[in-house]
């Protein structure tokens, strides 16, 4: 029997004393995240925006009755982007309770810069909003212009998107754009 010298007895631990597995993974990734900085940079911005100057009652009434609509027609060709605009701008709501919880939750995503308003996008691009007469125009453009493909619903919807435009309804009107395109019908695959 050779030299075999091992650990000797009294540095041994119990294996109660020792550490699992799983507190040493936890203390490795502790210590990798403390050493590790964000590459996202983290900046205060406010959603909504502080409060303003004590108002008078006839202000408040006066600011109502301005957006209140006039007759229903104008409130249906109302721009989509006026609400969110006038909130990121001056911190304006609707009357209705509901549009205020929807453009309150709306609001985080999207950002006005040089007075226009722009979506971000998941991939973190600003999509420039069109309103729906401009957004057909694009749409007809991109699926049947110069170089129009003539793609299909969702292909089409990312084109759009890709060339950095955005409107509520694009995804739809997409989709309407490639069921009632005539060359589209007419050249389409025939399953025999």
């Amino acid at each position: 029997m050779g030299n075999n010298r091992g650990i000797p007895r009294r540095g041994n631990i119990s294996d109660r004393d020792a550490p699992s597995l799983g507190d040493v993974l936890r203390r490795r990734r502790a210590k990798e995240w403390s050493c590790r900085r964000s590459p996202v940079p983290i900046c205060e911005r406010w959603v909504i925006p502080p409060p303003a100057e004590e108002e008078t009652e006839e202000e408040r009434t006066e600011e109502i009755e301005e957006s209140l609509p006039i007759s229903a027609n104008q409130n249906q060709t109302e721009d989509w982007r006026e609400a969110i605009t006038n909130f990121l701008r001056h911190g304006t709501l609707p009357v209705d309770l509901r549009e205020r919880v929807q453009i309150r939750r709306a609001a985080p995503k999207y950002v006005f810069i040089n007075d226009v308003l722009y979506r971000r996008s998941y991939e973190d691009m600003l999509l420039h909003c069109l309103s729906k007469e401009e957004g057909s125009q694009v749409l007809k453009e991109t699926h049947s212009g110069i170089c129009g493909p003539h793609q299909v619903g969702p292909k089409l919807h990312l084109q759009i998107k890709r060339l950095g435009y955005y409107w509520p309804s694009m995804l739809r009107d997409a989709f309407e754009m490639a069921r009632t395109c005539k060359q589209c019908q007419l050249h389409a695959d025939y399953i025999h």
